[in-house]
């Protein structure tokens, strides 16, 4: 059993729009910025890959997304000829910290061929890390070991399966929020919220007050809220969807009658507040939609969540949002030629604004970088 250790940094390479990217993480939060191409979606697409690379699903996602090749990334010299993810942990005390790295090839049916390593770093003893490859395949390996890799595996990969994308921005007259779910699937929520009903009825009947929290969360940017009507339905009773009750009415309404900035605040208060949150929660822009107000209490709830353990990792391109962390939760994405870069900027050096700007009017002062940057043509 692993104990709990935030992400150190995840670098990537060959990635989309990444060549060659070192990501470090804020124990708490952190907030990535930049202009839009710069590359921030492809950041969280490799959290993504990470999370279907843990759950074995990694052939279903590339060939949902029309092969490998489409994955690689793609420069002035051609198509690089693999990709790799490298997830280092922060060390439990100062000599020892662990990780793991993935690289996918291509094969001649432009599916990905993966080949693993686990790493382990005493400082007390070796100078660089150890690195212990894994049988190669075609899903991970993680799972199917034995002896000495099988104990390390069993302590690196509960921190892996930790780290979790959602996507709240569907609020469709078909989103998955919206849709029913069975009452029996509620023991996480889903990255795109789909059994949010049957998730909110357990923590109501099990966890009160979580359930309430969440509850109270809402009303605080919907005044309007009263409380969630989560009745199972069906011959069986086996099936539940989102309803809810206005203050001082009677009748009860569906999630099709909450405005979408609403109804995206649900799904991020239900994420951020509930007990079962993962250990790294990757969000990309979740401010869509939101009041200015909603802006302002999302960051409070990612800073709860951060506050009860958990590392969160959020792309945005809200100056709102920006303003409520500080510096050194700030990563600045930037392209250049084609490449994503990733810059973090220094307090030291913006010292002399910190008293007169917030974060979020330095950004569009330029003065954390970000912004637009055009590209010549070669």
């Amino acid at each position: 059993m692993s104990t709990i250790q935030p992400i150190e940094y995840v670098a990537v390479k060959g990635f989309a729009s990444i060549k060659d990217v070192k990501l470090t993480l804020a124990p708490d939060v952190t907030v990535l910025i930049g202009a839009n191409g710069a590359g921030k979606s492809n950041i969280i697409r490799s959290f993504e890959l990470m999370a279907h690379i843990m759950k074995s699903r990694l052939q279903n996602y590339v060939l949902a997304r029309g092969g490998i090749n489409n994955l690689l990334h793609v420069g002035p010299q051609g198509r690089d000829s693999a990709l790799s993810l490298n997830v280092q942990f922060s060390p439990n005390d100062a000599d020892t910290s662990n990780g793991y790295i993935a690289r996918l090839r291509s094969t001649d049916e432009d599916s990905a061929f993966l080949e693993e390593w686990l790493t382990f770093h005493d400082r007390k003893k070796y100078t660089a890390p150890y690195d212990s490859p894994l049988p190669a395949g075609t899903e991970t390996a993680l799972e199917k070991l034995s002896g000495k890799e099988q104990r390390f595996a069993e302590y690196v990969r509960p921190l892996l399966a930790g780290i979790r994308v959602f996507h709240f921005d569907d609020v469709g007259s078909q989103a998955p929020p919206k849709t029913f779910s069975s009452v029996a699937d509620n023991l996480s929520l889903h990255p795109d919220a789909g059994n949010i009903a049957a998730y909110l009825l357990r923590l109501k009947d099990e966890l009160p007050d979580d359930y309430f929290e969440i509850v109270s969360a809402i009303r605080n940017v919907a005044p309007f809220f009263d409380d969630f009507v989560l009745v199972p339905e069906g011959a069986s009773q086996d099936n539940v969807r989102l309803r809810w009750a206005q203050k001082n009415l009677d009748t009860v309404f569906n999630a099709a009658q909450l405005s979408d900035g609403t109804l995206r605040f649900i799904c991020l208060a239900t994420l951020l507040l509930s007990p079962g949150r993962p250990q790294c929660i990757v969000l990309d822009e979740p401010e869509l939609g939101l009041h200015p107000h909603a802006i302002v209490q999302l960051a409070a709830l990612l800073r709860k969540a951060a506050h009860a353990g958990r590392q969160c990792v959020v792309a945005t391109q809200s100056a709102l949002l920006l303003d409520e962390f500080s510096v050194h939760n700030v990563a600045v994405l930037t392209r250049n030629n084609g490449e994503t870069q990733v810059v973090s900027p220094s307090e030291d050096q913006l010292e002399a604004f910190l008293s007169d700007y917030t974060l979020g009017e330095m950004w569009r002062m330029n003065l954390l970088g970000g912004n637009l940057r055009y590209e010549e043509a070669l």
